[in-house]
């Protein structure tokens, strides 16, 4: 149930995002032929264009996040939704994912129109050899790192994720029976609360935590050895616990927001 929840919802956000995805793609064709050929008018034009469809397109991000939440679940559709032989749990993380997903594939279409733009105004001039031989050199060079680049790339996930919870949070807050009269004002500074307070419980766990971190680093010497790689490793290896306490510690966060949101579709809800 779970999938055709999430087959719904993906066909349902997609109306919005893939004729905004293929008009970003295009203006992006359009931007990089316009620049090869020395258009300048046309590729100004199409800069401007596709400026402001990034601006749409992350404005539309947020607001279809909140709204397929809100209509979905805690308006007049919520009705319907809570008769499905499913749990709020599955209603939550359904909306979620879907959300997720949707933003995984923003930033790909993202680096993509940026490639298509570099690719297509050098066109004449570039060696595809030249290329891949330059990407796989840069893509070595990474490997010393990479370490920290999969932390990176993990805890940007968490940390979206916990936005999207607080967003989701935040709305269902709105609806509390005691808040009937000013749901999108109590919604809005829910918003701004939780912020704070996660980011209060983050500095309180941290000064619990900060004296185990200073002995580590304490007991940690980097060799100095001229190697280039050989720091970039040895600096990884230092910070990696670093960037495994704030996945944990965040993570937990994630599932604390979760679960508020869990309390007050089950406990709380009232729908519009």
């Amino acid at each position: 149930m779970l999938g055709k929840l999430m087959k719904y919802e993906l066909k349902a956000c997609g109306r919005t995002f893939l004729p905004l995805y293929g008009a970003i793609l295009l203006m992006s064709v359009i931007a990089g032929l316009s620049m090869n050929m020395g258009i300048f008018q046309i590729s100004g034009l199409a800069t401007i264009v596709l400026f402001g469809l990034f601006v749409a397109l992350g404005v539309l991000t947020i607001m279809i996040t909140i709204q397929r939440f809100r209509r979905n679940l805690l308006d007049d559709e919520g009705y319907l939704m809570f008769t499905l032989p499913v749990t709020s749990k599955e209603l939550i993380f359904s909306k979620y994912s879907v959300a997720l997903i949707y933003t995984i594939l923003s930033s790909i279409v993202s680096v993509l129109s940026f490639i298509i733009i570099v690719l297509i105004q050098s066109i004449d001039s570039i060696s595809f050899s030249d290329l891949w031989y330059d990407l796989s050199r840069s893509l070595s060079e990474l490997s010393p790192v990479q370490d920290i680049l999969i932390y990176t790339v993990i805890l940007a996930f968490i940390l979206y994720t916990i936005f999207i919870l607080t967003l989701y949070l935040s709305v269902s807050m709105g609806q509390l029976p005691i808040f009937n009269k000013h749901r999108n004002i109590v919604a809005f500074i829910s918003f701004f609360v939780i912020n704070i307070v996660v980011g209060k419980l983050y500095e309180l766990v941290s000064m619990l935590f900060r004296g185990s971190l200073e002995d580590y680093f304490v007991n940690i010497s980097i060799s100095e050895s001229s190697d280039l790689n050989v720091l970039l490793s040895e600096f990884g290896n230092m910070i990696s616990p670093i960037f495994i306490y704030n996945i944990v510690i965040h993570v937990i966060f994630a599932v604390i927001l979760f679960f508020g949101i869990t309390y007050i579709l089950d406990k709380k809800l009232n729908l519009e």
